[in-house]
């Protein structure tokens, strides 16, 4: 396959899970009860009530001001003793290994796109009502569930970086299929950001400098000033289900096992990222229909 062939195909892969991506994604939903997330909650919430309580008993603090803080504290600790035991709708990190093969095999693999099986099961579900009412509603008890989180109501779940990030996860020990992603990493950066990164999954270090364009990810950090390892802060503890996408990683895994998976991906691994207009002619696609980039 030639560059340009490699290219377009990474392109046409890259968008069907782009226009895809909540279907395709809610085969990962299950419901679940985040109890040690709850149990943490609750030893955090008791340790900041007797702090409070003391501050209150020797005059430390205004009383009203104590009160105030006394009565939230023990709303969310009787919130969390409740929530405890209570299974909700996540968009789960550990998934079955038929998916996360699914997800490889479409975006790595030689088949041609409708020959997958991620293809064909998407189509049929999206032809199928009563499975995509199904599978539309999980999504939205999802989405509602974040929506109650002042951090997470802000960051997408269902995204491309998702769907790459199984796979990644999987096969972390693979150069091959590491290099390979990169190519979709890098596509998925530019689509959030309309910045031209040199980045795939992990950030170089003139990329971590980027402070002003580091802003426009979703917000699951900050960004602080000072040297890059110590720039990203995390603002999500995590519930220990989900795992939200990383935008910012700096380690370099050690890959140990060379093996070729396809000829796509061996193409993919050796390819140079997209060129800036190949990208940008992806987000006016797909974002901003009606705009025209002209060369």
């Amino acid at each position: 396959m030639e560059i340009l062939a490699c290219q377009d195909e990474l392109i046409q892969r890259y968008k069907y899970l782009y226009e895809n991506k909540e279907i395709i994604l809610a085969l990962c939903i299950k419901y679940e009860c985040a109890t040690e997330y709850y149990k943490k909650r609750l030893k955090n919430d008791k340790k900041n009530l007797k702090e409070m309580k003391k501050l209150k008993k020797n005059h430390q603090a205004d009383l009203e001001f104590c009160n105030s803080i006394i009565v939230s504290i023990l709303e969310s600790i009787n919130h969390d003793r409740k929530m405890m035991h209570v299974a909700e709708p996540y968009l789960c990190a550990k998934v079955e290994n038929k998916i996360v093969d699914d997800f490889k095999e479409f975006i790595l693999g030689d088949k041609k796109i409708e020959e997958t099986d991620l293809y064909r099961r998407t189509e049929r579900t999206k032809n199928d009502g009563a499975i995509k009412e199904a599978l539309d509603f999980l999504v939205s008890e999802v989405q509602k569930r974040r929506e109650q989180d002042s951090i997470l109501k802000d960051i997408p779940a269902f995204t491309v970086w998702k769907m790459l990030t199984y796979v990644r996860n999987k096969y972390a020990d693979n150069a091959e299929i590491l290099k390979a992603l990169d190519k979709y990493y890098n596509l998925d950066r530019y689509m959030m950001t309309q910045c031209d990164w040199e980045s795939g999954y992990n950030m170089s270090t003139d990329d971590l400098l980027l402070e002003h364009e580091l802003e426009k990810f979703p917000k699951n950090y900050i960004v602080s000033s000072g040297f890059p390892g110590d720039a990203i802060i995390a603002m999500s503890e995590g519930n220990g289900i989900e795992l939200e996408d990383d935008y910012c990683s700096f380690d370099e895994e050690e890959c140990l096992n060379g093996t070729s998976y396809s000829n796509f991906s061996v193409q993919l691994s050796q390819m140079d990222m997209l060129p800036l207009e190949k990208k940008m002619e992806v987000y006016n696609e797909l974002v901003n229909p009606y705009i025209k980039t002209i060369f």
